[in-house]
C-alpha cells in the first residue's frame, strides 16, 4: 500500500488583502480543511498499521533467529548428546550434552551419579548459548539459564543460598508481555538505582539479571 499523501493548504488571507481578494482567499482556505482532515486520518491509519506490521516482522526474526541457533546448537551438541537429563543415571563423563527443561547443556566434570547434579542447579553443568527456553506459565528460573516469555508470566528467580557470583538468568518477553520478577528467598533485585524483592518487565529489551555476590542486578 503506497502512503497516502497530505495535499498543501491553499494560500491563506491575509489582512492586508483587498476585500474581494481576502473573501475569496478565504472560502478557499476553508473549503480545503474538510479534506485535509480526512488526509491527516489516513496518514495517521497508515502509520498505524506499517508499526503493526513492523513488530509483527521484528517477533517472526526474532522466532527465526532462535530456530537457527537451536539447529546450531544441536549440530555443536549432537556428537556427546546424551538424551534427557531425567532419562539418566550413574555415572556420567565428559565430553557429554543433555536437554533439560527444554535447554541443551555441555557437562563440566566427571560426574559419580548423574542423578545427583542437575543442570541449572549445580554448577557441574554450563547452558549453551542462543537457546531459549519458552514458559507460557508461572516458574523458577534454573541458574544460568535463558527463557523466552510470550505471555505475563511470574518468573521466580533461584535462591541465592550457596550461588556463586556471576550466576545469571537472561530473559526475553514479546512487546504485549509484562512479566514479573520475584525472589521467594528476600533477596533484592537491584535495578536503576533502585531495589525491591520484585519487578515488572516492561521494557522492550532483553535482561540479564547477575548474582552480584549479595542481590540479583539487572543489566538492561
Amino acid at each position: 500500500m503506497t502512503a497516502p499523501t497530505i495535499t498543501a493548504l491553499p494560500e491563506a488571507p491575509q489582512r492586508n488583502n483587498a476585500a474581494a481578494d481576502y473573501a475569496t482567499k478565504a472560502d478557499a482556505f476553508a473549503a480545503a480543511l474538510p479534506s485535509l482532515v480526512e488526509e491527516i486520518n489516513e496518514s495517521a491509519e497508515f502509520i498505524e498499521e506499517r508499526a503493526a506490521v513492523a513488530e509483527s516482522s521484528a517477533e517472526s526474526a526474532q522466532e527465526a533467529a532462535k530456530t537457527a541457533l537451536l539447529a546450531r546448537d544441536a549440530a555443536q551438541a549432537g556428537a556427546n548428546f546424551k538424551g534427557a537429563w531425567s532419562s539418566l543415571t550413574g555415572p556420567l563423563g565428559l565430553p557429554a550434552t543433555v536437554l533439560h527443561n527444554g535447554q541443551i547443556w555441555s557437562l563440566l566434570t566427571n560426574l559419580p551419579n548423574v542423578t545427583a547434579s542437575e543442570p541449572g542447579v549445580t554448577d557441574d553443568w554450563l547452558v549453551q548459548g542462543g537457546l531459549d527456553a519458552t514458559k507460557t506459565a508461572n516458574f523458577t528460573a534454573a541458574r544460568n539459564a535463558r527463557y523466552w516469555l510470550p505471555a505475563s508470566v511470574t518468573v521466580t528467580l533461584p535462591a541465592i543460598a550457596g550461588m556463586p557470583i556471576g550466576t545469571f538468568v537472561e530473559l526475553s518477553s514479546a512487546y504485549a508481555a509484562t512479566p514479573v520478577i520475584q525472589t521467594t528467598d528476600g533477596a533484592q533485585i537491584a535495578v536503576g538505582g533502585q531495589v525491591d524483592t520484585a519487578v515488572t518487565y516492561n521494557v522492550g529489551m532483553r535482561l540479564l539479571l547477575i548474582f552480584s555476590g549479595t542481590r540479583w542486578e539487572v543489566m538492561i
